[in-house]
């Protein structure tokens, strides 16, 4: 497996090591991962590099207005974790 540092965003999106998208998308990413990985909390990072403040809180209220919702109150469809593969180590 690469760095992170060697992919690139399309990437990154493809092995599912961001979620990025329209809050449609997003709900949708974050449900299959969620399933997958039985999580109740998420940890996000809307600010990316450089981002400008106004973009930001964009995120943000599309976020806390389209995606949070409905989470609420949501349970995962396991509650087993599958561990993901951990990358090799660096040679």
């Amino acid at each position: 497996m690469r760095g992170y540092a060697e992919m690139s965003y399309e990437d990154l999106l493809r092995e599912g090591i961001i979620v990025a998208g329209s809050p449609d998308s997003v709900g949708e990413q974050l449900e299959r991962l969620r399933d997958e990985l039985g999580f109740g909390a998420m940890n996000l990072l809307m600010c990316i590099g450089d981002m400008p403040h106004h973009r930001v809180v964009k995120n943000m209220e599309l976020f806390a207005t389209h995606v949070m919702p409905a989470f609420r109150g949501a349970v995962p469809a396991t509650t087993e974790a599958t561990p993901a593969p951990m990358p090799a180590p660096p040679a």
